[in-house]
């Protein structure tokens, strides 16, 4: 645990001039997150310090040797101590982030030990209240791929060019995924599982989290070296029913008209009842209302440049081309604007 000690002592050496001692000198509880660090042991004296670090964040360290799993002595392979961090390291320390979020009297973002972001626990809280009543995006994460192109670097702005491709985007992943917070110009992010634990807001349903290889194609990794097959749990997944005619009448999606307007239509697209979600596209003109219905909306604009997003709350936010927004349940209804010289097409995803 060198590493990450020798990064607390760092980030802390910046922390601690802005914490006000209690009447006790002396009474800080520094609660490190990393979702590796030793799950600390503290008291009901003092501040609470909670440092979070963004899990991608952690996978470049993780790639550079410079972190270690959770009670381990040294670094370990990246892709073992991924498996590792997800299985092992952030359940563990997850549930007993749940225990503490409404104790934390500081949260400190720990990407940057040399400018140190952090905000009171209390308006952190705050936020996360107002959060889960109107509309939010994440911050995404962009990652390379053995079987990556160039669509997201050549459609996608603000992603870093310099590398071989991109694979994945992640948009909405709650164990991946942070929320940004602005202030006078300075950023602060915080992972987006706070605000299931503070609020009770449940966007993601992972449960398909086991890629089983049965061919590759020979690629290789971006390492060079050939990808691990899973041939025997692979064929163990396979539904074999699923082939001939039942693709064609099970496993294809075909628009259903449920509405429209003036301007607007909306349209159902029908999911297998095996899925826990199902799917509306909304292609409109101008704009569009749409009602929550009891259920959290998670949205993407799949064409058209950009729209404008109006809550029954009062609040506003501008959403572009491709990227992936949540309403949730609280926000009620909300009124879609076309920003854009063209028709938008927006998809609306939700639990059945």
């Amino acid at each position: 645990m060198s590493a990450y000690n020798d990064h607390l002592r760092n980030t802390s050496q910046y922390l601690l001039p802005l914490v006000k001692p209690e009447p006790q000198p002396g009474k800080y509880d520094i609660y490190p997150s990393f979702r590796l660090a030793n799950d600390a042991i503290f008291s009901d004296e003092g501040m609470l310090v909670y440092i979070d670090l963004p899990k991608n964040e952690l996978q470049y360290r993780a790639r550079a040797g410079s972190v270690t799993n959770l009670g381990a002595a040294r670094p370990e392979d990246p892709k073992a101590m991924y498996k590792r961090f997800y299985f092992v390291d952030w359940p563990v320390l997850n549930r007993h982030k749940q225990k503490i979020v409404d104790r934390i009297d500081i949260l400190v973002d720990g990407q940057r030990p040399d400018a140190v972001p952090w905000m009171e626990g209390a308006d952190f809280r705050e936020a996360l209240h107002r959060i889960s009543r109107n509309c939010f995006r994440v911050r995404p994460w962009f990652e390379p791929g053995a079987w990556g192109g160039t669509w997201i670097r050549e459609h996608i702005e603000g992603v870093n060019k310099d590398v071989p491709n991109y694979a994945w985007t992640f948009e909405l992943i709650v164990p991946e995924n942070g929320l940004l917070f602005e202030s006078s110009g300075n950023l602060l992010e915080a992972s987006l599982d706070w605000l299931m634990y503070r609020e009770a807001l449940e966007i993601s349903a992972t449960p398909y989290i086991f890629t089983f290889k049965l061919y590759d194609w020979l690629r290789m990794d971006l390492n060079g070296e050939p990808r691990d097959l899973n041939i025997r749990r692979g064929f163990d997944n396979l539904n074999f029913n699923r082939k001939g005619k039942a693709v064609q009448q099970e496993l294809i999606s075909r628009p259903v008209l449920l509405n429209e307007g003036s301007d607007w239509k909306q349209y159902h697209l029908l999911t297998h009842p095996d899925h826990s979600y199902d799917v509306h596209r909304y292609h409109f003109e101008t704009v569009v209302t749409v009602e929550t219905r009891n259920k959290c909306h998670v949205l993407s604009l799949v064409e058209g440049s950009s729209i404008r997003v109006e809550t029954a709350n009062g609040f506003s936010q501008h959403f572009n081309y491709a990227e992936t927004f949540v309403l949730p349940v609280a926000a009620g209804w909300y009124r879609v604007v076309n920003e854009g010289e063209h028709e938008g097409v927006l998809v609306v995803a939700f639990i059945k």
